[in-house]
């Protein structure tokens, strides 16, 4: 569904320009629950950014369907490391933003509202501040606002990375129950192997210098619940990250 061609991806400024990307091709297939790990400054963000259309490449395409990414139908959305809700907006308020583009009637508002605020455990406390809220509560707000408008892709960019590990497990577990019943394309970042192991249907590790996937492996659920497989994964993706520091 999503592919990169060819890309070539410069980050930085003016004359301190640094290539990440030449000639860099992925495709990240409908449906699938796609988590990339990799070390700090890899471009992982970046791909996000170029597919959510926030920033552009120097040479290559990336397609969504075979559309180039600001002329396609599919809805986006993105859920930032930071849970970036509005503080003098309720939760309600907070919520209803992931509608405000779709111009749907109050009605419809408030049934989407209701239905993914309960999914979340957020129903009984629509009338709240973000202020009165535990960090876990604030970014389950931006996850709901991601969701409420029934995005095709969502893009998510180490969401729970500042949530304690308890709080951080039964927030994967919200969307793990979320993701079951709907049909969405994500695209997650972490720095977590664990999390995406516990996450994904497939999972890449991006090389830092110039992009390329290290280790690039499917997931199943009898694959999460193999102890041998999951302790084999687990040291092909350390034993990559660690190269690749080293480098």
């Amino acid at each position: 569904m999503i592919r990169f061609n060819n890309v070539a991806i410069d980050v930085g400024v003016k004359n301190k320009k640094k290539l990440i990307a030449e000639d860099f091709t992925l495709e990240l297939e409908k449906s699938d629950f796609t988590c990339i790990l990799g070390p700090s400054g890899c471009g992982k963000t970046t791909l996000l950014n170029i597919i959510a259309g926030f920033r552009g490449y120097e040479h290559g395409e990336v397609l969504i369907d075979g559309y180039a990414v600001k002329e396609s139908p599919y809805k986006l959305s993105y859920v930032f490391q930071g849970h970036n809700i509005f503080p003098w907006k309720t939760v309600r308020q907070n919520i209803l933003f992931g509608l405000v583009s779709l111009k749907l009637s109050q009605h419809e508002n408030d049934v989407r509202i209701s239905l993914v605020a309960k999914d979340l455990g957020l129903y009984d406390s629509l009338a709240d501040y973000p202020g009165s809220l535990s960090g876990g509560m604030k970014q389950r707000v931006g996850i709901a606002r991601a969701l409420v408008g029934n995005p095709d892709i969502l893009l998510m960019d180490e969401p729970f990375s500042s949530l304690d590990a308890l709080t951080a497990q039964k927030t994967r577990e919200l969307l793990k129950k979320l993701c079951s019943r709907r049909s969405i394309t994500i695209v997650f970042v972490t720095h977590d192997v664990d999390e995406a192991l516990d996450l994904a249907d497939r999972i890449l590790v991006v090389q830092k210098g110039l992009m390329k996937t290290l280790v690039d492996k499917r997931m199943t659920s009898e694959d999460r619940d193999d102890d041998v497989i999951c302790s084999k994964l687990k040291n092909d993706i350390y034993n990559a990250l660690n190269v690749n520091m080293s480098e």
